[in-house]
């Protein structure tokens, strides 16, 4: 079953957005991954098989799913969106970046457009450099 997963930069974000996303759509299972979780000592892919059991969206910061695609743990293939709150994050060394670069553009180039999840990125902040120079950081 593919996976919509929601990034947020703070924990307090991934909780507000939880409540949203859990109380709009009651009928599908969401949760939330953060380090209040412990996730740092989910080290075996049968952990993170039995947390993502049933779960159809979920909800964490930048760094959760960074770690969890680089550790193998979660695959492009098996996210069907992936939504960026705060996407004028998405650049550079932050993980936001980490996960565009280091796992979606890699997997895009050598398995095609049908292997990487769509990709829908939110911001409020207004652009600080021409619009076609923000887009491409994204």
């Amino acid at each position: 079953m593919q996976l919509i997963w929601f990034l947020a930069p703070t924990i307090s974000l991934c909780e507000q957005q939880y409540k949203v996303i859990s109380s709009q759509i009651p009928a599908v299972r969401s949760r939330t991954i953060t380090g209040l979780d412990k996730v740092n000592l989910w080290t075996d892919q049968n952990i993170w098989d039995a947390v993502l059991h049933d779960v159809r969206i979920v909800i964490s910061t930048h760094r959760v799913l960074a770690d969890a695609l680089g550790h193998g743990f979660v695959r492009m293939s098996r996210l069907a969106l992936i939504v960026y709150d705060e996407a004028h994050h998405c650049k550079k060394d932050h993980p936001a970046n980490i996960v565009m670069r280091d796992f979606y553009h890699p997997t895009l180039a050598v398995h095609g457009p049908e292997n990487v999840p769509h990709i829908l990125g939110l911001t409020a902040s207004p652009t600080t450099g021409s619009i076609s120079q923000s887009l491409s950081l994204v």
